[in-house]
């Protein structure tokens, strides 16, 4: 696994009363297909999310980050879910974004006073 490095940041969501919304995520876990349209980045938080809940994420564009996936893009004329395609996308991902748990709880030790 590669390096990792965790920091705070205010960039992003904020989240002013709940930080789950519960609807959202019920609507991506029946879906086959999500629509993760390019935001301040050309990546997209909703590309793994998507892929989590089981879905084929559909992007504007490709980057790096979804190297190794498999997903559509919004030129694409065809679309193909299965389970094994959603499955194979599930573990990759959560293979990326799994931290193992003696280097996160050494990460957190540093941010921690002493």
């Amino acid at each position: 696994m590669g390096a990792f490095l965790l920091w705070s940041s205010t960039r992003g969501r904020v989240f002013l009363v709940k930080a789950w919304d519960e609807e959202y995520f019920r609507v991506l876990l029946r879906s086959r297909f999500v629509l993760c349209p390019n935001g301040d980045y050309v990546w997209s938080y909703r590309f793994f999310e998507a892929i989590l809940c089981g879905a084929i994420p559909t992007v504007e564009e490709r980057c790096d980050a979804y190297d190794g996936f498999t997903y559509h893009t919004m030129t694409d004329t065809t679309y193909n879910w299965s389970p094994q395609i959603a499955l194979s996308n599930y573990e990759l991902c959560r293979s990326r974004l799994t931290i193992p748990q003696g280097d996160l709880n050494a990460e957190i030790a540093k941010l921690l006073p002493q």
